[in-house]
Parts: structure tokens; C-alpha cells; sequence
């Protein structure tokens, strides 16, 4: 059933001359960036949950949760990178000036 939204999304996408905006005319995001800050709220609401079953878990457990919890902060971060990318590069040397 992905398949097929994955395919419908396409189709919107495609239909609204290239833009991939798929929300209306009127809405200021386009698709691939309304779906990257999507997905970096979710990744991060996950990752406080993580912390909440960090505090319960044998270690066993925590060794798993903590191996799963750096992989989607990478994947948060590199989700970042590209919304950083898709709105024209701002904010890149905000991050500098932040590790600095």
C-alpha cells in the first residue's frame, strides 16, 4: 500500500508544474521541505522517548537503546544538513558558531 501513496505523491508533485509543491498554490512550503522538518519532529519526539526508556532498562536493553538513539540523531543531523540545503543554505554558520 506504501507503493501506491508513494506513487500518488509523485503524481501530485509532478502535476504542480515541477515546483513539488503539492499543498496548494498558496502553501510556502514545497513538498520535500515540508517532509524533512516532518520527519525531524517525529525523529526528535522520538528520541525523548528514548530518554524516558533509557531510565527503565537493564543494560542490555540501554546498550541497544543508546546504539538506536545515536543512529536517528545522525539521521537527525543529517536531515538538518539538507533542510539547510533546501532553504538556500541559512542558518549553515549559525551551526559554526555554536561548535566553535
Amino acid at each position: 500500500m506504501a507503493s501506491k501513496n508513494s506513487g500518488k505523491k509523485s503524481q501530485s508533485s509532478s502535476r504542480s508544474g515541477g515546483s513539488g509543491r503539492s499543498r496548494g498554490n498558496d502553501f510556502p512550503l514545497d513538498n520535500n521541505t515540508y517532509n524533512v522538518i516532518t520527519v525531524i519532529h517525529e525523529k526528535s519526539k522520538g528520541l525523548e522517548a528514548f530518554d524516558e526508556y533509557l531510565q527503565d532498562a537493564d543494560e542490555e536493553l540501554r546498550e541497544i537503546l543508546q546504539e538506536i538513539r545515536e543512529q536517528d540523531t545522525r539521521a537527525i543531523e543529517q536531515l538538518q544538513e539538507h533542510l539547510r540545503m533546501l532553504m538556500g543554505g541559512e542558518g549553515a554558520e549559525s551551526e559554526d558558531e555554536e561548535a566553535a
